[in-house]
């Protein structure tokens, strides 16, 4: 959408267009640091909750088992991860985030900051607050 033009289409058509775009900037930013928007879920998901399992972290992540095992097994090989058994359930593996994969996230997380900067570029900090919370209500009420 140019600027100066009128919105066309609903809310819901406005905000699928706007996350598309996102999800572009997004995967444009994290390739120039190396990584993939599902590499960069599942560090975050592991930052927050060490010691997950595969399976977890693909539910968590509403990614694909298979999908997630082969993230982990590029992840592991560059070092952002390590695995090892579970205590009591040895067949039962856990993901541990690695100092490299914090030092990697942060870069991951300092590249999105970057698209949301973009995004928001011109825009009023009344405008982008506005904003905020016109999305945080619709998601209250969606929910």
């Amino acid at each position: 959408m140019s600027r100066g033009r009128a919105a066309r289409g609903g809310v819901g058509e406005l905000l699928w267009r706007a996350g598309r775009l996102y999800e572009r900037g997004w995967d444009e930013a994290l390739a120039r640091v190396g990584m993939t928007r599902s590499q960069a879920a599942l560090l975050s998901l592991l930052e927050q909750e060490p010691g997950l399992s595969g399976s977890e972290l693909a539910r968590r992540a509403h990614l694909s088992i298979p999908g997630v095992a082969a993230s982990l097994v590029q992840m592991e090989e560059k070092g952002w991860v390590r695995r090892k058994p579970h205590r009591s359930h040895r067949r039962l593996l856990e993901v541990f985030l690695s100092a490299q994969g914090k030092r990697r996230l942060g870069r991951a997380r300092a590249a999105l900051r970057s698209v949301d900067a973009g995004a928001m570029r011109g825009m009023s900090a009344p405008a982008r607050a506005a904003l905020k919370a016109a999305l945080n209500h619709l998601s209250e009420r969606l929910s």
